[in-house]
């Protein structure tokens, strides 16, 4: 199992833990090439395919901040 793949069974558990799902909630997308290269775990769009939102999983070792400017390509 890849990382991304294992950050989305953990994302997906506690977005269940909150009575949430990702596939019910809205349209989205996994494991999505960002421009810079890199991957998101979720890219959350509107019923046109249009990005809304980045949901990225981070080691605790990982700056905030440098997870942010991942999220803004």
């Amino acid at each position: 199992m890849s990382n991304e793949a294992f950050a989305r069974v953990k994302l997906d558990a506690q977005l269940a833990a909150q009575g949430e799902t990702l596939s019910t909630a809205m349209p989205c997308a996994t494991e999505v090439v960002l421009p810079d290269g890199t991957r998101a775990n979720y890219v959350l769009c509107d019923r046109h395919g249009r990005s809304l939102a980045v949901i990225e999983a981070k080691r605790f070792s990982v700056s905030p901040g440098d997870a942010a400017a991942q999220a803004q390509t």
